[in-house]
């Protein structure tokens, strides 16, 4: 039986993680108004949770130390990141240079910018069309080998705090989706900030989390980010855009709370189930979504804009890739544990 702590953050990491699949199938639409709100704080939110269960010690060895988070991280993005080349490749000569459509726009990047882009992991400039979530894993282990640095090297708490805030805005101020860098070390001082607020958030948790005020707090929180995602842009952390950065982390703080809130008191053996295997849904579900569209242009002859809008070609999708999901993790669990290296967390 896992721990109540461990019930909540794999329940908050499944919603999560079926937000960010939804958030991926619906772009444009009815439900444009839904995703605005669900990119204001998805991914500020796993790595805000990776930084609530830090527990190294500064005694650590720094080398033993990127080496785990290297081997946790690293070595998966490459492993799905070529396996996703594989299947983009085969789609671009069947579909572009033998029938001659090219008006799916992820194919337009040819095939030099998506392969080189597995290296230089960035979504920006189409340099990981052949599977865009995967930035996060790269990102991840930038933010967690900063900290540990930062960690190791500043002894003060509140001078920890400074630079590490200095630090995100300066990266808002100076990058943008056309200003980068590799490995998303640009959006990653952004993202320390969050992981450096779960990590507080474990220190001080019974004045937030664990309180009797918590069903208000999840109201109130709820109701906020709501109201700030709709003043603000839409938020892609991925390629820097992030509208009115303060009003951006005000609108991910509090739907980071609230999703919180919401797992502590609504506990659910699937949601646990899926957060668990959060990371695998992560790198594979871009890939089945890219598919089924393309699927869809190509039979149907309808352009991405259309399928982006329409809620019930979006339905079909969702529902296809979420069946899809289910065999999928299966059987890298059971059979590619060992080969691709993601521990089920």
């Amino acid at each position: 039986m896992l721990k109540e702590r461990e019930q909540w953050i794999d329940t908050a990491k499944g919603i999560g993680i079926l937000l960010v699949v939804v958030g991926h199938v619906f772009i444009e639409g009815n439900m444009f108004s839904v995703r605005r709100w669900i990119y204001s704080f998805h991914m500020p939110l796993f790595f805000f949770i990776s930084g609530y269960l830090y527990r190294i010690s500064k005694n650590v060895d720094f080398k033993i130390y990127i080496k785990n988070k290297f081997s946790l991280l690293i070595y998966p993005y490459f492993i799905f990141g070529f396996l996703s080349y594989i299947i983009y490749l085969i789609g671009y000569i069947i579909i572009v240079k033998y029938k001659g459509i090219t008006n799916i726009p992820n194919f337009q990047s040819g095939i030099i910018i998506p392969f080189v882009g597995l290296f230089f992991s960035k979504i920006n400039n189409g340099y990981l069309n052949v599977n865009m979530p995967l930035w996060f894993l790269p990102c991840l282990f930038v933010v967690q080998s900063f900290f540990y640095i930062l960690r190791k090297v500043i002894k003060s708490e509140y001078l920890l705090f400074f630079v590490i805030l200095s630090l995100s805005v300066l990266s808002y101020y100076f990058f943008n989706e056309k200003i980068f860098l590799p490995w998303s070390i640009d959006t990653a001082m952004v993202a320390l900030l969050f992981y450096y607020s779960g990590y507080l958030m474990f220190q001080y948790k019974k004045y937030i989390i664990d309180t009797k005020f918590s069903k208000f707090i999840l109201i109130i929180s709820l109701i906020l980010s709501m109201i700030f995602s709709l003043l603000n842009i839409t938020v892609i952390m991925g390629e820097n855009i992030y509208g009115n950065f303060f009003i951006f982390l005000l609108s991910a703080i509090s739907g980071i709370i609230f999703i919180i809130l919401f797992s502590k008191l609504n506990k659910s053996k699937v949601m646990i189930e899926v957060g668990r295997n959060s990371l695998l849904i992560l790198v594979t579900h871009g890939v089945f979504i890219y598919v089924l569209k393309a699927l869809f242009i190509f039979f149907f002859n309808i352009n991405l804009e259309f399928i982006n809008s329409n809620f019930f070609i979006g339905i079909i999708i969702l529902m296809i890739t979420l069946i899809l999901l289910y065999p999928t993790v299966k059987i890298i669990n059971k059979y590619l544990f060992i080969l691709i290296n993601i521990k089920q967390k």
